[in-house]
């Protein structure tokens, strides 16, 4: 990193622009800001909830709050065909960074009302590629993260 930020002070110096972008799925290996960067896999917690449609809402600017996003809503009950207007479910599939996860695990776990049917599983995925939408908000929303997640 050090001699990239030599160069751009060279091109600075010479009247030229330069940028750096494509290090946002490299990590640092050490603390400190001019640290050599590595590509890396990067590690996220995969959250599948599945629940009543009502709660579809509420979830969504929970998980919007604390950046994380929201990868599929299915409708359960077409899915299997047993649609029934008063137990109408979904299934939602969210990826979310460590730092994420940790602010979401309490609304999960004690933000939503005791008595809701209500099941949240939580696994840890290593992502080997993301999709450019997906990828550029999980990764704008994990920056801080500058070594591999447990």
């Amino acid at each position: 990193m050090d001699k990239l930020h030599e160069m751009e002070g060279e091109f600075h110096r010479q009247g030229l622009k330069f940028t750096i972008i494509g290090l946002g799925s490299h990590r640092a290996l050490a603390s400190h800001d001019q640290a050599a960067r590595r590509r890396s896999i990067t590690m996220h917690r995969r959250i599948t909830v599945v629940g009543p449609a009502s709660i579809e809402d509420r979830i969504t600017n929970e998980v919007s709050a604390h950046g994380a996003y929201i990868l599929s809503v299915i409708d359960q009950d077409f899915a299997s065909g047993q649609f029934k207007e008063s137990d109408h479910q979904i299934r939602m599939e969210i990826i979310a960074s460590k730092q994420a996860m940790e602010g979401l695990a309490p609304f999960f776990r004690q933000g939503l009302p005791p008595d809701l049917k209500i099941t949240v599983c939580v696994e840890l995925v290593d992502v080997l590629r993301m999709g450019s939408s997906l990828a550029d908000h999980v990764l704008q929303n994990t920056k801080d993260h500058s070594r591999r997640e447990p």
